[in-house]
């Protein structure tokens, strides 16, 4: 298996959702909580991201007869909702090695499968990690406790995240009738993804190490 993608309801409550396409499709969003994917390129991501995506609602709709057996509701899901982080292209090595380097994060994948661009969240980019002595990236959350004030002091090289984009996949095949309808039927904030148009895909990478011998501009 080299790639994999979790789908879910919505965290906190549905709140993601109700934000992305407003509370009454809220209810017809499904989320993608979790993404995967090793040894494959970028195209083959978003090959992999089509198929899944085209095929879900089916998937789900096949649940139905067993979840009106034990008296739930039945799924009416029509679209998909992935939180992407757009600082995800990091090159993190900071012992001066690259550990991680992608150019098919930050949605790009994303917007070639064809998803909508329902703009960003209103999260506040704060600092989630931190460099430690060791070279490696920790979470400044340690059993339970925020070491925030105590690396601010130390001076510690610290990690913000934040911020994420919004992405809306449509469940029905281009060109039918229920991709025109379902596509109509969402808030004008979500529009057709452009990359490097209204700040999507024009941040820069995140350098977690210095560039010996090199001077950046």
């Amino acid at each position: 298996m080299v790639a994999v993608a979790r789908i879910a309801p919505a965290p906190y409550m549905n709140r993601p959702a109700v934000a992305a396409v407003g509370e009454k499709l809220a209810f017809n969003t499904a989320y993608l909580s979790r993404q995967c994917a090793v040894g494959i390129d970028s195209e083959t991501l978003v090959e992999f991201i089509k198929e899944y995506t085209s095929r879900l609602r089916e998937d789900l709709l096949a649940h139905n007869p067993a979840r009106r057996k034990r008296g739930r509701g039945d799924l009416d899901i029509r679209y998909l909702l992935s939180l992407d982080d757009p600082y995800a292209r990091v090159i993190e090595g900071p012992a001066g090695g690259i550990l991680a380097q992608s150019n098919a994060a930050s949605g790009k994948v994303y917007v070639k499968a064809g998803a909508l661009d329902a703009g960003t969240t209103k999260s506040r980019g704060q600092p989630t990690r931190y460099i430690g002595e060791d070279g490696q990236l920790h979470s400044i959350y340690q059993s339970g406790k925020n070491l925030l004030p105590e690396l601010r002091l130390q001076g510690a090289r610290l990690v913000n995240e934040g911020q994420k984009r919004r992405f809306v996949f449509v469940l029905a095949a281009p060109g039918t009738l229920e991709y025109a309808a379902w596509r109509r039927a969402l808030p004008a904030w979500v529009h057709e993804a452009e990359w490097g148009k209204n700040d999507l895909g024009v941040t820069q990478p995140r350098l977690l190490f210095r560039l010996l011998g090199l001077q950046l501009a």
